[in-house]
Protein backbone atom coordinates (compact mmCIF):
# COMPACT_ATOMS: atom_id res chain seq x y z
CA UNK A 1 0.00 0.00 0.00
CA UNK A 2 1.73 3.83 -0.80
CA UNK A 3 1.72 6.24 1.09
CA UNK A 4 -0.95 8.34 -0.64
CA UNK A 5 -3.32 5.21 0.10
CA UNK A 6 -2.22 5.06 3.66
CA UNK A 7 -2.83 8.97 3.63
CA UNK A 8 -6.33 8.61 2.59
CA UNK A 9 -7.49 5.87 4.74
CA UNK A 10 -6.21 8.12 7.84
CA UNK A 11 -8.53 10.96 6.95
CA UNK A 12 -10.91 8.77 6.44
CA UNK A 13 -11.31 7.30 9.43
CA UNK A 14 -11.19 10.35 11.35
CA UNK A 15 -14.21 11.66 9.39
CA UNK A 16 -16.67 9.02 9.26
CA UNK A 17 -16.03 8.80 13.37
CA UNK A 18 -16.21 12.37 14.32
CA UNK A 19 -17.81 14.19 10.92
CA UNK A 20 -20.20 10.94 9.67
CA UNK A 21 -21.16 8.99 13.40
CA UNK A 22 -20.06 11.70 15.98
CA UNK A 23 -20.76 15.13 16.18
CA UNK A 24 -22.71 14.99 19.41
CA UNK A 25 -19.51 15.07 21.80
CA UNK A 26 -16.87 17.55 22.79
CA UNK A 27 -14.39 15.00 24.75
CA UNK A 28 -11.94 14.94 20.85
CA UNK A 29 -9.84 18.38 22.29
CA UNK A 30 -10.26 17.91 25.95
CA UNK A 31 -11.57 20.23 28.71
CA UNK A 32 -12.18 23.48 27.29
CA UNK A 33 -12.74 26.86 29.58
CA UNK A 34 -16.15 28.16 27.57
CA UNK A 35 -17.44 27.78 24.02
CA UNK A 36 -16.63 31.43 23.26
CA UNK A 37 -11.94 30.36 23.67
CA UNK A 38 -12.80 26.67 22.39
CA UNK A 39 -14.46 27.90 19.23
CA UNK A 40 -12.01 31.04 19.18
CA UNK A 41 -9.13 28.40 19.19
CA UNK A 42 -10.39 26.09 16.59
CA UNK A 43 -10.84 29.24 14.33
CA UNK A 44 -7.46 29.80 14.82
CA UNK A 45 -5.99 26.12 14.31
CA UNK A 46 -8.52 26.03 11.27
CA UNK A 47 -6.55 28.71 9.46
CA UNK A 48 -3.17 27.34 10.67
CA UNK A 49 -3.79 23.60 8.99
CA UNK A 50 -5.46 24.94 5.98
CA UNK A 51 -2.59 27.11 4.87
CA UNK A 52 -0.29 23.65 6.03
CA UNK A 53 -2.42 21.54 4.04
CA UNK A 54 -2.17 23.78 1.06
CA UNK A 55 1.65 23.83 0.77
CA UNK A 56 1.25 20.40 1.83
CA UNK A 57 -0.56 19.65 -1.99
CA UNK A 58 1.38 21.83 -3.69
CA UNK A 59 4.76 19.42 -2.54
CA UNK A 60 3.01 16.22 -3.60
CA UNK A 61 2.63 17.68 -6.91
CA UNK A 62 6.22 18.86 -7.04
CA UNK A 63 7.59 14.96 -6.14
CA UNK A 64 5.09 13.55 -8.82
CA UNK A 65 6.36 15.95 -11.34
CA UNK A 66 9.63 14.90 -10.31
CA UNK A 67 11.14 13.08 -13.19
CA UNK A 68 13.83 11.36 -11.18
CA UNK A 69 13.66 9.00 -8.01
CA UNK A 70 12.04 9.81 -5.05
CA UNK A 71 13.62 10.03 -2.01
CA UNK A 72 10.65 7.70 -0.13
CA UNK A 73 11.84 10.24 3.61
CA UNK A 74 10.84 13.07 1.89
CA UNK A 75 7.83 11.89 0.21
CA UNK A 76 7.01 10.71 3.75
CA UNK A 77 7.29 13.56 5.59
CA UNK A 78 5.00 15.15 3.06
CA UNK A 79 2.22 12.87 3.30
CA UNK A 80 2.79 12.81 7.25
CA UNK A 81 2.17 16.77 7.11
CA UNK A 82 -0.76 16.49 5.03
CA UNK A 83 -2.62 13.62 7.00
CA UNK A 84 -2.29 15.69 10.19
CA UNK A 85 -3.28 18.81 8.84
CA UNK A 86 -6.45 17.10 7.46
CA UNK A 87 -6.76 15.38 10.83
CA UNK A 88 -6.61 17.90 12.93
CA UNK A 89 -8.87 20.56 10.74
CA UNK A 90 -11.50 17.80 11.04
CA UNK A 91 -11.33 17.44 14.78
CA UNK A 92 -10.89 21.17 15.30
CA UNK A 93 -14.24 21.29 13.03
CA UNK A 94 -15.95 18.48 14.79
CA UNK A 95 -15.28 20.29 18.30
CA UNK A 96 -16.48 23.57 16.78
CA UNK A 97 -19.78 22.17 15.69
CA UNK A 98 -20.37 20.56 19.01
CA UNK A 99 -20.45 23.65 20.81
CA UNK A 100 -22.08 25.92 17.92
CA UNK A 101 -24.89 23.13 17.92
CA UNK A 102 -24.75 23.19 21.87
CA UNK A 103 -25.15 26.61 21.87
CA UNK A 104 -29.02 26.55 20.41
CA UNK A 105 -31.74 27.07 21.92
CA UNK A 106 -33.01 23.66 23.63
CA UNK A 107 -30.22 21.76 23.10
CA UNK A 108 -28.13 19.97 26.02
CA UNK A 109 -24.73 19.75 26.09
CA UNK A 110 -23.39 15.46 26.60
CA UNK A 111 -22.22 13.91 29.40
CA UNK A 112 -18.54 13.21 28.82
CA UNK A 113 -17.74 9.36 29.60
CA UNK A 114 -14.42 7.62 30.76
CA UNK A 115 -13.65 6.37 27.46
CA UNK A 116 -12.70 8.23 24.73
CA UNK A 117 -13.99 5.94 21.40
CA UNK A 118 -12.40 8.53 18.91
CA UNK A 119 -8.74 8.36 20.28
CA UNK A 120 -8.78 4.66 21.07
CA UNK A 121 -10.43 4.35 17.67
CA UNK A 122 -7.49 6.11 16.04
CA UNK A 123 -4.98 4.73 17.66
CA UNK A 124 -6.06 1.08 16.49
CA UNK A 125 -5.84 2.16 13.14
CA UNK A 126 -2.19 3.29 13.67
CA UNK A 127 -1.14 0.53 15.17
CA UNK A 128 -2.53 -1.42 12.27
CA UNK A 129 -0.85 0.70 10.03
CA UNK A 130 2.72 -0.47 11.30
CA UNK A 131 1.64 -4.01 11.06
CA UNK A 132 0.76 -3.33 7.42
CA UNK A 133 4.43 -1.58 6.39
CA UNK A 134 5.56 -4.40 8.42
CA UNK A 135 3.87 -6.89 5.86
CA UNK A 136 4.95 -5.24 2.74
CA UNK A 137 8.56 -4.64 3.97
CA UNK A 138 8.92 -1.74 5.43
CA UNK A 139 11.26 -2.72 8.04
CA UNK A 140 11.96 0.45 10.20
CA UNK A 141 11.75 -1.09 13.24
CA UNK A 142 12.48 2.13 15.48
CA UNK A 143 10.02 4.00 14.07
CA UNK A 144 7.02 1.06 13.99
CA UNK A 145 8.30 0.44 17.78
CA UNK A 146 7.59 3.64 18.80
CA UNK A 147 4.66 4.38 16.84
CA UNK A 148 2.75 1.17 18.48
CA UNK A 149 4.42 1.76 22.00
CA UNK A 150 2.70 5.20 21.92
CA UNK A 151 -0.98 3.85 20.66
CA UNK A 152 -0.74 1.21 22.91
CA UNK A 153 0.07 3.36 26.04
CA UNK A 154 -3.60 4.99 24.72
CA UNK A 155 -5.65 1.89 25.56
CA UNK A 156 -3.77 0.87 28.20
CA UNK A 157 -4.37 4.31 29.77
CA UNK A 158 -8.34 4.15 28.79
CA UNK A 159 -9.08 0.65 30.23
CA UNK A 160 -7.06 1.78 33.34
CA UNK A 161 -9.05 4.90 33.77
CA UNK A 162 -12.16 2.81 33.29
CA UNK A 163 -11.23 -0.23 35.82
CA UNK A 164 -10.92 2.53 38.36
CA UNK A 165 -13.85 4.22 38.01
CA UNK A 166 -16.57 3.50 40.47
CA UNK A 167 -19.14 4.49 37.88
CA UNK A 168 -18.09 1.65 36.26
CA UNK A 169 -19.64 -1.90 37.34
CA UNK A 170 -17.14 -4.20 39.59
CA UNK A 171 -18.04 -6.74 36.57
CA UNK A 172 -17.03 -4.70 34.28
CA UNK A 173 -14.20 -3.15 36.45
CA UNK A 174 -12.41 -6.46 36.67
CA UNK A 175 -12.51 -7.25 32.72
CA UNK A 176 -11.19 -4.16 31.43
CA UNK A 177 -8.22 -5.06 33.93
CA UNK A 178 -7.63 -8.52 32.52
CA UNK A 179 -8.10 -6.17 29.25
CA UNK A 180 -5.30 -3.91 30.26
CA UNK A 181 -3.01 -6.91 31.17
CA UNK A 182 -3.50 -9.01 27.94
CA UNK A 183 -2.82 -5.44 26.13
CA UNK A 184 0.59 -5.38 27.84
CA UNK A 185 1.75 -8.78 27.84
CA UNK A 186 1.00 -8.82 23.64
CA UNK A 187 2.14 -5.49 22.98
CA UNK A 188 5.47 -6.21 25.14
CA UNK A 189 6.22 -9.58 22.95
CA UNK A 190 5.19 -7.62 19.74
CA UNK A 191 7.96 -5.11 20.69
CA UNK A 192 10.34 -7.80 21.63
CA UNK A 193 10.48 -9.31 18.39
CA UNK A 194 10.88 -5.98 17.08
CA UNK A 195 14.31 -5.01 18.68
CA UNK A 196 15.59 -8.01 16.23
CA UNK A 197 14.34 -6.70 13.19
CA UNK A 198 17.37 -4.04 12.18
CA UNK A 199 19.47 -6.87 12.54
CA UNK A 200 18.08 -9.93 11.26
CA UNK A 201 15.81 -8.03 8.41
CA UNK A 202 13.04 -10.21 8.30
CA UNK A 203 9.81 -8.81 9.48
CA UNK A 204 7.74 -12.74 9.80
CA UNK A 205 8.52 -13.08 13.49
CA UNK A 206 7.62 -9.31 14.08
CA UNK A 207 4.01 -9.89 11.80
CA UNK A 208 3.50 -13.23 13.79
CA UNK A 209 3.33 -11.94 17.15
CA UNK A 210 1.26 -8.54 15.92
CA UNK A 211 -1.70 -10.91 15.52
CA UNK A 212 -2.29 -11.98 19.09
CA UNK A 213 -2.01 -7.69 19.95
CA UNK A 214 -4.37 -6.75 16.94
CA UNK A 215 -6.77 -9.51 18.36
CA UNK A 216 -6.82 -8.24 21.78
CA UNK A 217 -7.01 -4.46 20.51
CA UNK A 218 -10.17 -5.00 18.30
CA UNK A 219 -11.72 -7.37 21.45
CA UNK A 220 -10.83 -4.26 23.60
CA UNK A 221 -12.68 -1.78 21.13
CA UNK A 222 -15.97 -4.14 20.64
CA UNK A 223 -16.44 -4.38 24.85
CA UNK A 224 -16.03 -0.61 24.94
CA UNK A 225 -18.98 -0.32 22.60
CA UNK A 226 -20.92 -2.38 24.50
CA UNK A 227 -19.94 -0.16 27.81
CA UNK A 228 -23.06 2.22 27.14
CA UNK A 229 -23.29 5.51 28.38
CA UNK A 230 -21.02 4.46 31.18
CA UNK A 231 -17.99 3.78 29.23
CA UNK A 232 -19.07 6.41 26.10
CA UNK A 233 -20.89 9.12 28.10
CA UNK A 234 -24.42 10.90 27.02
CA UNK A 235 -24.31 12.01 23.78
CA UNK A 236 -25.80 16.14 23.42
CA UNK A 237 -29.30 16.80 22.36
CA UNK A 238 -29.29 18.74 19.58
CA UNK A 239 -32.46 21.38 18.74
CA UNK A 240 -33.51 21.29 15.17
CA UNK A 241 -31.70 24.72 14.92
CA UNK A 242 -28.58 23.54 16.33
CA UNK A 243 -28.40 20.04 14.29
CA UNK A 244 -29.28 22.79 11.36
CA UNK A 245 -26.32 24.82 12.30
CA UNK A 246 -24.16 21.92 13.38
CA UNK A 247 -24.40 19.83 10.11
CA UNK A 248 -23.27 22.73 7.97
CA UNK A 249 -19.88 22.77 9.73
CA UNK A 250 -19.63 19.47 9.51
CA UNK A 251 -20.86 18.99 5.51
CA UNK A 252 -18.38 21.59 5.08
CA UNK A 253 -15.49 19.57 6.47
CA UNK A 254 -16.30 16.55 5.01
CA UNK A 255 -16.17 18.08 1.32
CA UNK A 256 -12.57 18.74 2.59
CA UNK A 257 -11.94 15.45 3.60
CA UNK A 258 -13.37 14.20 -0.08
CA UNK A 259 -11.52 16.63 -2.42
CA UNK A 260 -7.96 15.44 -0.03
CA UNK A 261 -8.89 11.77 -0.47
CA UNK A 262 -9.55 11.87 -4.50
CA UNK A 263 -6.36 13.90 -4.45
CA UNK A 264 -4.37 11.02 -2.67
CA UNK A 265 -6.29 8.56 -4.87
CA UNK A 266 -5.40 10.26 -8.11
CA UNK A 267 -1.80 10.99 -6.90
CA UNK A 268 -1.82 6.53 -5.99
CA UNK A 269 -2.51 6.20 -9.95
CA UNK A 270 0.24 9.54 -11.39
CA UNK A 271 2.19 7.49 -9.65
CA UNK A 272 2.16 4.59 -10.73
CA UNK A 273 1.86 5.94 -13.90
CA UNK A 274 -1.55 6.24 -14.67
CA UNK A 275 -3.47 8.59 -16.69
CA UNK A 276 -1.13 11.05 -16.69
CA UNK A 277 -2.89 13.92 -18.63
CA UNK A 278 -6.34 13.39 -17.19
CA UNK A 279 -4.88 12.96 -13.71
CA UNK A 280 -3.17 16.49 -13.77
CA UNK A 281 -6.55 17.86 -14.79
CA UNK A 282 -8.30 16.30 -11.78
CA UNK A 283 -5.64 16.87 -9.37
CA UNK A 284 -6.16 20.88 -10.08
CA UNK A 285 -9.89 20.16 -9.74
CA UNK A 286 -9.40 18.58 -6.25
CA UNK A 287 -6.97 21.59 -5.43
CA UNK A 288 -9.36 23.93 -5.95
CA UNK A 289 -12.14 22.20 -4.20
CA UNK A 290 -9.88 21.84 -1.00
CA UNK A 291 -9.02 25.77 -1.32
CA UNK A 292 -12.51 26.73 -1.75
CA UNK A 293 -14.16 24.56 0.88
CA UNK A 294 -11.73 25.51 3.24
CA UNK A 295 -12.64 28.96 2.75
CA UNK A 296 -15.90 28.53 3.48
CA UNK A 297 -15.36 26.20 7.03
CA UNK A 298 -12.95 29.24 7.70
CA UNK A 299 -15.48 32.13 6.87
CA UNK A 300 -18.32 29.65 8.94
CA UNK A 301 -16.35 29.51 11.85
CA UNK A 302 -15.79 33.85 11.77
CA UNK A 303 -19.37 33.88 11.79
CA UNK A 304 -19.87 31.74 14.87
CA UNK A 305 -16.66 33.18 16.89
CA UNK A 306 -17.51 36.00 18.82
CA UNK A 307 -15.95 39.22 18.35
CA UNK A 308 -14.36 38.42 15.22
CA UNK A 309 -11.00 39.44 13.88
CA UNK A 310 -10.80 40.67 10.45
CA UNK A 311 -9.23 37.19 9.23
CA UNK A 312 -10.00 37.94 5.07
CA UNK A 313 -6.54 38.11 4.71
CA UNK A 314 -5.21 35.18 6.16
CA UNK A 315 -7.38 32.30 4.23
CA UNK A 316 -5.99 29.92 2.19
CA UNK A 317 -5.12 30.85 -1.70
CA UNK A 318 -4.54 28.34 -4.40
CA UNK A 319 -0.88 28.48 -4.69
CA UNK A 320 -0.06 27.65 -7.73
CA UNK A 321 -1.93 26.45 -11.42
CA UNK A 322 -1.39 23.29 -12.27
CA UNK A 323 -1.16 23.83 -15.96
CA UNK A 324 3.01 24.34 -15.51
CA UNK A 325 2.91 20.34 -14.86
CA UNK A 326 2.66 20.19 -18.52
Amino acid sequence: MSRYEESALEIQLSAELLLLRGGKRAEVLGPVASAHSSLSRCLNTAIANSKTLLISLQSVLDLLRSTGSHNKQEQARIVDLLTSSVVSLTEQSAHAGYHVGVASSGSKPATPGVIDLYRVSKARFLINRCVRQLTDGEVEGANISRCVAENVSVFVKACSRAAEHEAVPSGKREQLGSLTQSIQGCSASFLTSLKSLSAEKDARTCVLFSKPLLAVLDTCVDYLLEGGHVLLGQPAQLSAEGHTSQLKILGIAMSVVSACAKFLSIATKLESGENEEKGWHQLLKCQIAVTDASNTLITLLEEHTPAPVERKSQKPQQIQNISVYF
